[in-house]
């Protein structure tokens, strides 16, 4: 792979739901479309849009949960749907692994930390089962991820969010990946604590040479970690680019809509409304005009795109 070849590539992709059945009509709900992004190593991607929007869809894909109806998604250059031995399948879900959402929910509660760590270092091989060996790795693992060694001896109840979610960090550490899917990682943490995941996210992407997708509805999260920003709405990117490009000078309707939601913390909220009486009705009209699909893109600057409104 050359060095500026994208650990991933979505290209054009479409993905395609089939509602109903039984008793009532099938109908076809395009929840993606055509989809194209990449992700290159060391450097983070933040897909940012409201809910229902299609960004948990994409790293549905990429996990390989769900087949793209159209399009292809390249891994180190090659097409996941090529990816079809067992073998082949675990050592790519090594490469590619996921945060969750919910750091109560994603680790199993009868288990301690020692073994949600150990189990992956043996499944895939990245350490030899040797209890003093395994103890070692696990407890380096714990400390990359700034938990004291102790935690190791602890159940998932027993820690907070926060650290639930530095535990899952080192999950991904642990079996060497090259790509993180973080899906909202830090929406079900408390605010004093989400500088700190993101400070740990930043560094892991340097210091491991981690690619990372960074889902979310938090610009100004995105705009802490990621050095591009994909902005979707209704399964579609509407503006994509540098970050900062993208925040500072945002194009698209939408993507100024998103930024115009996000709280001064100097102007109350009274004072909000009474500068814009009629922004709930702009707003509906900024989500009606931006719904539909369009193939016109302009080119706003030399990383910067906006998909131009259909009509």
């Amino acid at each position: 792979m050359q060095p500026d070849t994208p650990i991933l590539e979505m290209r054009n992709v479409v993905k395609d739901f089939t509602t109903g059945g039984g008793f009532a009509k099938t109908d076809i709900f395009r929840a993606l479309n055509d989809i194209s992004f990449s992700i290159h190593k060391g450097r983070a991607l933040a897909l940012v849009g409201e809910s229902g929007c299609g960004k948990s869809t994409c790293a549905r894909l990429i996990t390989k949960i769900y087949e793209p109806t159209n399009g292809q998604i390249l891994f180190r250059g090659k097409d996941i749907t090529e990816i079809k031995g067992r073998q082949e399948v675990l050592n790519y879900r090594k490469s590619v692994q996921m945060i969750f959402q919910d750091p109560f929910g994603s680790l199993n509660p009868t288990h301690t930390i020692y073994h949600h760590l150990a189990r992956p270092l043996l499944l895939h091989g990245m350490c030899e089962n040797n209890k003093v060996k395994l103890r070692t790795r696990v407890e380096e693992l714990l400390e990359m991820v700034e938990l004291p060694s102790l935690t190791a001896d602890k159940y998932p109840h027993e820690l907070s969010g926060g650290q639930r979610q530095r535990v899952n960090m080192a999950k991904t550490l642990a079996v060497g990946a090259d790509l993180v899917l973080a899906d909202e990682p830090t929406s079900m943490l408390d605010v004093s604590i989400r500088i700190g995941v993101l400070d740990l996210m930043q560094r892991m992407k340097k210091e491991f040479n981690l690619g990372f997708l960074y889902i979310t509805h938090d610009l100004a999260t995105a705009h802490y970690i990621a050095e591009e920003t994909a902005v979707m709405f209704k399964g579609q990117i509407v503006e994509w680019g540098d970050t900062t490009e993208v925040i500072n000078n945002p194009q698209h309707p939408y993507t100024k809509l998103l930024i115009s939601a996000v709280p001064d913390p100097d102007v109350r909220f009274a004072d909000v409304i009474k500068g814009d009486l009629d922004y709930s009705d702009n707003a509906h009209h900024i989500r009606s005009i931006s719904s539909a699909h369009s193939q016109q893109v302009k080119q706003v600057n030399h990383n910067h795109f906006v998909r131009q409104l259909a009509g």
